[in-house]
């Protein structure tokens, strides 16, 4: 859902998360959420986790995640460009996350965690996640309103439909270092039980 990309794209620009540029397109069948295209880029797998270029903008989309409830960080969508020696990875699609629906977006708890991409090196990705975490609590609700004013408008949605959102946003972002450090745990301990 483009709601959905947009507030988790528009949370990523403010932690740094290394994404592609994002825009809307639309035509008389509706709205399309557009990423940038990368050239040459992989999808994730965890051969790669050493090698890892910019842990930090890979680490902050799993704060964001943890926030927006998007438990759909799956391999491919984590695109990596391949380098010489070390690989720069980028976080796509957001669309999944439970952000974009009031009903099914409680202030706590976090994502489902059976289909993160494997092989995520989260102890080393950990402080960066953290950091990030630390920047989403740092949100105004002034800032939280204008992201989701932000999103809904890229959605064509109405903003008065979207209060809820940013109410239940802002709380989370207040949890954010909580939410991350459960998510992140909990996905570690589904890798482990998954080997």
């Amino acid at each position: 859902m483009i709601l959905a990309e947009a507030i988790g794209w528009l949370l990523g620009e403010r932690v740094g998360v290394s994404q592609p540029r994002a825009g809307i397109a639309w035509d008389r069948y509706g709205r399309s959420w557009l990423s940038e295209m990368i050239p040459g880029v992989v999808h994730w797998n965890p051969d790669f986790q050493d090698l890892v270029e910019n842990p930090a903008g890979i680490a902050a989309a799993l704060a964001i995640d943890a926030v927006i409830l998007n438990g759909d960080r799956h391999g491919a969508n984590i695109l990596v460009k391949l380098g010489p020696g070390t690989h720069m990875v980028y976080a796509i699609d957001n669309g999944a996350a439970r952000v974009s629906t009031p009903n099914y977006f409680p202030a706590t708890g976090i994502p489902e965690v059976g289909n993160q991409a494997q092989g995520m090196p989260i102890d080393a990705w950990r402080p960066y996640a953290l950091a990030a975490a630390e920047q989403l609590a740092a949100l105004s609700l002034a800032d939280v309103q204008q992201v989701v004013a932000y999103g809904a408008q890229a959605a064509g949605l109405e903003l008065p439909r979207k209060i809820r959102q940013a109410e239940h946003l802002f709380m989370r972002c207040q949890n954010a270092v909580k939410l991350a450090e459960e998510f992140l745990n909990a996905v570690e301990a589904h890798e482990l039980e998954s080997e």
